[in-house]
């Protein structure tokens, strides 16, 4: 069933946009979602996946072994995707059918490395954020480690979210900012963000819904110049990731599969 829905209220200029087609709506309730570069969406419920295509027709389900929690899922490569548990201090890589490529792998076979957050590199491999050993760790797809940086130059306190996206490491921190980091693990710079848990980005520009305002929010990359969209209040919307012209809302109970429609 396809309902038309203004959900964008103000119009935003990014996008040329006007409104959006709600094409499919599921009831469940879930942890969080992500969404890959192929418009396929990534809902996760405790210790478990549930893969959508763009119409929100569910194609792929995974279940952790031991009823163990996903903290978070990066599905920045859908064929090599982290799902990491962070009460476990370890990660397993799942496939685009959502298969197990490999066994869980601890982080506590290097020298007690406690991770906070784990995302997937650019260049290959993956990054481990280690707030209480203080440094940034680049490691192989073999699992060694390539190198580590320390996080002493950027005072990086309490991080909540993690992406590399061209060869730039952007981490979110608690204290409303977004960490920039080059592919060496080098600080370079804060963006002041608002109180948010993830954010995407993409070659201009970085994207993130506030719940607490209750608007999508733009920021350009390059002057950092920032426009928020008003989203409808009546759809108790908590998260929005986009994918090309895909739109995926998350509210408490409901999942919203829906298109932007050009003017």
């Amino acid at each position: 069933m396809r309902i038309v829905a203004l959900i964008f209220i103000i119009f935003i200029s990014t996008y040329n946009f006007s409104n959006i087609i709600i094409e499919e709506e599921v009831e469940l309730k879930t942890d969080f979602i992500e969404v890959d570069n192929n418009g396929f969406l990534y809902v996760v419920i405790h210790d478990k996946v549930i893969k959508y295509n763009p119409k929100g027709l569910k194609i792929a389900v995974f279940q952790t072994l031991g009823n163990k929690k996903i903290y978070s899922l990066d599905v920045s490569n859908p064929f090599k995707i982290i799902a990491f548990f962070k009460d476990y201090n370890s990660i397993e890589l799942i496939d685009n059918t959502l298969t197990t490529l490999s066994n869980s792998f601890s982080f506590d076979n290097f020298s007690n490395l406690q991770a906070d957050l784990v995302c997937s590199s650019n260049s290959g491999g993956l990054w481990v954020l280690a707030t209480e050993q203080n440094k940034l760790v680049k490691f192989h797809s073999n699992f060694k480690i390539d190198f580590e940086q320390s996080l002493f130059d950027s005072n990086l306190t309490k991080p909540l979210y993690m992406v590399d996206f061209a060869g730039f490491l952007y981490v979110l921190s608690e204290n409303k900012e977004i960490y920039v980091y080059n592919q060496y693990g080098v600080f370079q710079k804060t963006i002041e963000v608002n109180d948010i848990n993830s954010f995407q980005v993409d070659d201009m520009f970085i994207y993130y819904f506030d719940k607490n305002k209750n608007t999508f929010n733009t920021i350009n990359k390059e002057d950092y110049k920032s426009e928020e969209i008003k989203v409808n209040d009546s759809l108790n919307i908590i998260s929005i990731k986009t994918a090309g012209n895909n739109v995926y809302l998350k509210s408490t109970n409901k999942l919203y599969f829906a298109k932007m429609i050009e003017e």
